[in-house]
C-alpha cells in the first residue's frame, strides 16, 4: 500500500444523490469525503433544479458526477483535490446531459499535485 493511501477510499456510495425526477433548489452544502465515490450525484431527472454555493472536496473518483439529466443551473461550485486521494479525481462528469449551466465554477487542484487532468468528461451515449 503506498504511504498515506487508505483501501477504504472510494467504497460508499456518494455522498448526496438527487434521482428519479429529484430537483429543486440546494444550497450552501459542504461535501468532503474521501470514502464516498462522489461527492454529489445527480442522476435520472428533468425537474428543474439549482445548486447555490456547494463545496465538493477530496473524492477519489468523481467530484460532481450528472448522468440523464436536463434543466439544472449551478452557481458558485467549487471543486478542491488533493495530490494524495484525489490524484486521478475526474472534476465533473457529464453523461447524457442537456440544458446544464455552471457559473462563477471555482476549480482547484493542490499544489503538491503535480499531474494535469481534464476539467469536465462529458459524453453522449447514442
Amino acid at each position: 500500500m503506498e504511504t498515506g493511501k487508505d483501501m477504504a477510499w472510494d467504497n460508499q456510495y456518494w455522498s448526496l444523490w438527487i434521482t428519479n425526477n429529484g430537483g429543486g433548489t440546494i444550497k450552501d452544502v459542504w461535501t468532503a469525503s474521501t470514502y464516498a465515490a462522489s461527492g454529489l450525484y445527480i442522476s435520472e431527472t428533468k425537474t428543474p433544479g439549482r445548486i447555490y454555493a456547494m463545496s465538493v472536496e477530496h473524492h477519489v473518483r468523481n467530484e460532481v458526477h450528472f448522468k440523464n439529466v436536463s434543466n439544472w443551473q449551478v452557481y458558485a461550485l467549487q471543486l478542491e483535490e488533493e495530490s494524495r486521494e484525489s490524484l486521478d479525481c475526474q472534476q465533473i462528469e457529464l453523461q447524457n446531459c442537456s440544458d446544464i449551466l455552471f457559473a462563477n465554477l471555482y476549480l482547484f487542484r493542490g499544489y503538491s499535485n503535480q499531474y494535469s487532468f481534464s476539467l469536465c468528461r462529458a459524453y453522449l451515449e447514442l
